[in-house]
């Protein structure tokens, strides 16, 4: 291994972390629901406190999930 390797891994170096937010988190529920006039809207809450949230909020419960939503 290079020097630079070596210490890429030594500060477990990560060049595409998923960041910190409700989008990505284990106490995210969503679903889609269709609109009257036609369109579809992804509505998305906290399992924990039941209330909305936005994608890229997060709190201090937040915990990495094992699947990650895709971005509207």
């Amino acid at each position: 291994m290079s020097k630079k390797s070596e210490a890429k891994k030594k500060q477990n170096y990560q060049d595409k972390p998923l960041a910190r937010r409700c989008r990505t988190c284990a106490h995210l529920r969503s679903e889609v629901v269709k609109k009257s006039w036609g369109g579809d809207k992804e509505m998305m809450s906290c399992l924990i406190g039941g209330f909305a949230v936005k994608p890229n909020s997060a709190c201090d419960l937040y915990e990495q999930a094992l699947r990650t939503v895709k971005p509207t």
